[in-house]
């Protein structure tokens, strides 16, 4: 059909048959002198044949508990070298795990709890707290896992890892899968624009995102993001090195005041969400600081201006920059430049701007949102994916609007592509409002605040109006260097480089700093919530 772009499968792609627990312990095995993880903050190293012996002694626990097929697990933890131990533990044992993140208050742990209700629940000790109050407010009982050597109240994990002998170890298999369709691993959507959802992916499109990805051309010789569990690309890294028997750098969490943590190491692939890369820019990289070993920095999840864009491949000379585009609704990535391909690292290093190309198992198509046609280059809509990778549902939700009335996913962004099928991410649908009966695009005038020299962070939101519908409001985060700046000088920047319907009507709040997602990005639903008074009235100053 025309102006669908249609990419080729995955060649040689032979998923295993018995499922991704089978996957994981065959690969574990194979790779088991080989180093898996390596912790940033000590240096210490563990194999994966010692990180085997713990999964099969957390699934024997699992099993223990009547831990079995379609019953979930959960996991509240930053990155250590047990972090990633239940959820492999979990696929052997052909359960399901939905992972929380640490930095989610009790009650929104709680909420996201009651949507798969976790027999056991593995928490490192920090966050224990939290965890047990998100408990009491549920209505049954949860077993309690803590990530240390003793717990007076819950169990302990090095127990667990002690209770075991080698004998046990050495004749545990996973439990085999009967259908690669099955549910095995549940991710919450990133909760930006309300609250987060359980997206449920398969054993078949777990593994197809890990042989994508192991694809793309991309050095997995030492793998660095500070995404948690909670995150989609937990797994899809994890299952990447470790079909590749490569290395992840490990640390528990973004330090912004120490943002160049990560490149102390010799990195060769390293992921940052844009709030992360754009930390960057404010703290001056270390004198003498080698990442000549970075081959491509990946930026993920938000609005980079192109200026911003550029200084950060002014930092990492000889680096690749590539965004990449991806949702919690599928497991990894759906769009990518592949560096394997030389028109893609041609169009990587001149096309700042685009989130890449289409992958292999892909079908994309943009729809005008008024009406439902497809649309061709350069055309604005709503960009719908098939993608083998894809969620298979929300998980317990009915009726939920995830796809168009051809079965394609509605991704809920605003895109385009160009001439080379580059594609460009605009905005969130429902981040959009009208003015005066215009669609008016939030990312749009966020690109425009971005070009002020004195704005390091900038959201704006539809403040409503009686006559105009909804009038544009920007609220921004200062560089510290610029604080100085009033928010008349603001809107005047915007007003005299934008239509009539886009000026900043609805005024300028300036705050310290945005509220983010357990994922790195900036919570506009939250903002929404901490200024409604404001925003409720005409003007905000």
């Amino acid at each position: 059909m025309r102006n669908i772009i249609e990419m080729p499968p995955l060649m040689d792609y032979r998923p295993n048959p018995r499922g991704i627990g089978y996957f994981y312990y065959e690969n574990l095995t194979k790779h088991s002198d080989k180093i898996a993880q390596i912790d940033g903050k000590t240096g210490k190293s563990d194999t994966y044949g010692d990180l085997l012996k713990r999964c099969i002694r957390t699934a024997i626990y699992l099993q223990g508990r009547n831990v079995t097929e379609g019953d979930f697990i959960s996991v509240c933890s930053l990155n250590h070298f047990d972090s990633c131990t239940p959820l492999i533990a979990s696929f052997f044992v052909n359960a399901i795990t939905s992972a929380v993140d640490p930095s989610l208050s009790s009650a929104d742990i709680a909420f996201l709890l009651r949507q798969t209700k976790p027999k056991v629940i593995f928490t490192e000790a920090d966050s224990l707290n939290r965890i047990e109050a998100a408990v009491e407010l549920l209505e049954y009982k949860v077993t309690l896992v803590v990530f240390a050597d003793s717990s007076q109240q819950h169990v302990a994990f090095a127990q667990i890892l002690k209770s075991y002998d080698d004998d046990e170890v050495d004749h545990f298999r996973p439990v085999p899968v009967e259908d690669l369709s099955e549910i095995a691993l549940v991710c919450f959507s990133s909760g930006t624009s309300g609250p987060p959802k359980p997206a449920a992916h398969s054993h078949h499109g777990l593994m197809y995102s890990y042989a994508n990805n192991a694809r793309s051309a991309y050095n997995f010789g030492l793998l660095f993001g500070f995404y948690s569990p909670y995150w989609t690309l937990f797994s899809h890294g994890l299952g990447t090195c470790v079909s590749l028997g490569t290395a992840r750098l490990l640390l528990p969490k973004f330090d912004p005041a120490h943002p160049w943590e990560p490149f102390h190491h010799k990195v060769t692939t390293a992921i940052l969400n844009v709030y992360q890369a754009i930390r960057l820019l404010s703290v001056d990289r270390p004198e003498g600081l080698d990442t000549t070993s970075l081959d491509v920095l990946v930026l993920t999840g938000g609005t980079i201006s192109n200026e911003q864009l550029a200084r950060v491949n002014g930092l990492f000379p000889g680096t690749k920059i590539s965004n990449v585009y991806g949702q919690s609704e599928v497991a990894g990535y759906l769009t990518q430049f592949r560096l394997a391909n030389l028109d893609d690292v041609e169009r990587c290093g001149k096309k700042f701007a685009s989130v890449g190309t289409g992958l292999p198992g892909c079908s994309y198509k943009i729809v005008d949102l008024g009406s439902g046609a497809i649309v061709g280059p350069y055309q604005r809509g709503e960009l719908r994916v098939k993608s083998e990778s894809q969620l298979s549902c929300y998980y317990g939700v009915v009726d939920a609007d995830v796809y168009d009335d051809e079965g394609w996913l509605k991704t809920g962004d605003i895109a385009y592509y160009d001439d080379d099928y580059c594609f460009y991410i605009v905005e969130r649908v429902k981040e959009m409002f009208k003015c005066r009966g215009f669609h008016v695009i939030p990312a749009m005038l966020e690109s425009t605040l971005l070009q002020h020299s004195a704005i390091a962070l900038a959201v704006v939101v539809g403040v409503k109006h009686e006559m105009d519908g909804h009038w544009p409001a920007a609220i921004v985060v200062l560089r510290p260097e610029r604080k100085s700046i009033g928010a008349d000088d603001i809107r005047d920047f915007v007003n005299n480089r934008v239509q009539d319907r886009e000026k900043l009507n609805g005024g300028v709040k300036i705050v310290d700093s945005f509220p983010l997602t357990a994922s790195g990005k900036v919570n506009r639903r939250r903002i929404r919530e901490m200024y409604a008074n404001e925003l409720t009235t005409s003007k905000i100053n």
